[in-house]
């Protein structure tokens, strides 16, 4: 703003300097021309005086002895018009009719020529005042001429002119004096002008200087910048239009801020993952849920191209042919690592303030170009996916294990019913069949509702409380001792120590007698089970031991599958339901723990039970 305040003073000093030269230069030549005029004026006077100098010089009737007779001698003309010039110091130059130089008081008259020619001259010839203003021939400087006639008489210079003549440079003198006075005193009032010029220029420069200053501020982001100008005048109320401009500016982005938030807060708030891509593929918005799913990090995939970020995510060609046709495309996309992705395209309408708009004459309404981004929302399926398989084949299992008891059950009534006649004892058979295949289809039914309880009902706070699962361990294989699976297996249990837990005593129970009973039903005849509880600092942990017949390692994934066997004839001879360890997991991790298998085939398996451990909790009056 500086260079605009020195401008304006620069501009002002050379305007008043120009000023100044011009009004010299027109006054030097008014007034030079007014001197000059003065001076013919005078030159006039003079010239008259010696026209009638010269004709009353020598009476026409005068006698030689007279003494103006002795004027009649070119040399005595010539030191009269020199004395003359002393006087007036003006240059006298006497011409005759003829225009033929007969004195001049500063060159040798033989020496010029005929001044006939002469404008002056020639004028004053005629009978008139001639005057003339020229560079002279003679002198080599601009002269001022005047000539009058001279009376005729009987004198050689009679008829003639006298002239006289002076240089113009004469009035130089008074002139610059008379200019100097002014020019001083024009020098001496530009410093208060411009000084003035300075305060007034200010007065202009310092309000745009806070316009400047208010702009840039705007410019870099400072919407509170605001301009403090008091004034009446246009600098004013442009001032109080950028305020108002900035005011609304900062409302309108203080408004799109807040959507950007709440934008954003929804964007990371959705399960979903959500991505933007332009019109090259590169990603322009991108949310949490979708970084994590693309296994990247949220802040390095905005203005990378989807390829580079997430290579096994194959939606390119969907992406460009929902902005190619305009429309929203839905498809199921299958990673490599085997997730499944539901995904939605939808195509971004183009602003038409944007400037990637077709301008006129361009694509109409709904062509290619009007679609520049594309938003894809999708989410992981594979949980679904995975559960509605788990679930067909819970259906499928459930209604295989049912139809066999139920067939089982079908053929023995309609048998049981003819040897009820025909053979007694037989009868009885059928019936005691009967009753085994009930009992396992009520043991499966049961299984099915613990299992059904644990998936859908958490157990509630209140319903816990610090056990012993040493104790708990100890009853569940007293009792497992007296069955028949026991009596030729070998049941070691190690729990010298109350080792407490906060759990549910019935579910810990059905975890203990779940794992035990595996153990035995799919053991040697003369087997082994070790059965130990043990505490490590703030763990509690339940290991079942036994010398059986393992299970492969490719099993061993899915052993806690609802309904999987390993050996599903043995498993249908021992009775078992297929349900008993995905119990013992539910319940495991119900109380915030987990189980574990280790397992080799003709050797045995070792499964471990890890729970939180409680602080030791007695009983008044018991253990």
């Amino acid at each position: 703003m500086a260079r605009i305040r020195w401008r304006v003073l620069g501009s002002f000093l050379a305007v008043m300097v120009l000023v100044i030269l011009v009004q010299a230069l027109v006054s030097g030549y008014v007034l030079r021309g007014a001197f000059l005029s003065n001076l013919e004026t005078d030159l006039a006077r003079e010239a008259r005086g010696l026209s009638v100098t010269l004709s009353a010089t020598v009476p026409a009737a005068a006698t030689p002895s007279d003494t103006g007779a002795a004027l009649t001698d070119p040399a005595t003309l010539e030191e009269f018009a020199r004395r003359m010039e002393t006087a007036t110091d003006t240059r006298i130059t006497v011409i005759a009719h003829d225009g033929t130089v007969l004195a001049d008081s500063e060159e040798d008259p033989s020496l010029m020529e005929n001044h006939r020619s002469r404008p002056e001259v020639a004028t004053a010839l005629a009978g008139s005042e001639g005057r003339a203003r020229r560079v002279s021939a003679t002198l080599k400087e601009e002269m001022l001429y005047l000539a009058v006639p001279i009376e005729a008489g009987d004198l050689p210079w009679s008829s003639g002119v006298v002239r006289v003549a002076v240089p113009t440079s004469r009035v130089d003198p008074l002139l610059g004096y008379v200019l100097r006075l002014p020019f001083l005193v024009s020098l001496l009032l530009l410093a208060p002008i411009l000084l003035l010029a300075y305060l007034v220029s200010r007065s202009f420069t310092r309000p745009i200087e806070c316009l400047r200053t208010m702009a840039v501020g705007v410019a870099d982001g400072d919407l509170s910048h605001r301009v403090g100008l008091r004034r009446s005048d246009e600098l004013g109320q442009l001032g109080q239009a950028l305020n108002h401009m900035a005011d609304e500016l900062e409302s309108r982005v203080s408004r799109l801020a807040a959507e950007e938030e709440q934008s954003a807060e929804i964007l990371t708030a959705m399960s979903d993952g959500v991505l933007v891509l332009d019109a090259s593929g590169a990603v322009v918005r991108v949310n949490a849920a979708a970084a994590r799913m693309l296994g990247a990090r949220a802040d390095d995939m905005p203005g990378r191209p989807l390829l580079q970020t997430a290579r096994f995510f194959p939606v390119q060609a969907m992406a460009g042919r929902a902005r190619a046709t305009g429309s929203v495309m839905t498809d199921e996309v299958r990673l490599p690592d085997a997730r499944v992705f539901w995904v939605q395209a939808v195509p971004l309408r183009l602003s038409r303030h944007a400037p990637g708009w077709p301008s006129r004459g361009g694509n109409a309404a709904g062509g290619p170009h009007e679609y520049s981004q594309v938003v894809l929302v999708f989410r992981d399926e594979t949980a679904r996916r995975r559960a509605e398989d788990v679930r067909r084949d819970f259906v499928a299992n459930v209604s295989h294990e049912l139809k066999t008891p139920l067939a089982g059950l079908s053929l023995l009534a309609g048998t049981l019913q003819q040897a009820v006649h025909d053979d007694p004892e037989q009868a009885e058979q059928f019936a005691e069949r009967v009753g085994i295949e009930i009992a396992r289809l009520t043991d499966l039914v049961t299984d099915l509702l613990v299992l059904s309880r644990l998936e859908h009902r958490a157990s509630a706070a209140a319903d816990l409380q610090s056990v012993d699962l040493t104790e708990i361990t100890a009853a569940v294989v007293g009792g497992l001792r007296l069955q028949p699976e026991a009596a030729r297996r070998t049941i070691e249990l190690d729990a010298a120590s109350p080792v407490w837990v906060h759990g549910d005593g019935r579910q810990l129970a059905t975890l203990v007698r779940n794992l035990v009973e595996n153990a035995l039903r799919y053991n040697r005849s003369d087997g082994r089970v070790c059965v130990a509880v043990r505490r490590d600092d703030d763990t509690a942990s339940l290991v079942v031991r036994d010398d059986g017949l393992g299970i492969p390692r490719q099993e061993q994934g899915r052993i806690f599958e609802r309904f999987y066997r390993v050996d599903k004839a043995r498993s249908r001879e021992t009775g078992g339901t297929g349900l008993g360890l995905s119990i013992v997991k539910h319940i495991a991790e119900s109380h915030g723990g987990h189980v574990e298998v280790e397992s080799t085939v003709g050797v045995g398996s070792t499964f471990t039970v890890t729970l939180p451990a409680a602080q030791e909790y007695r009983q008044p009056g018991g253990r």
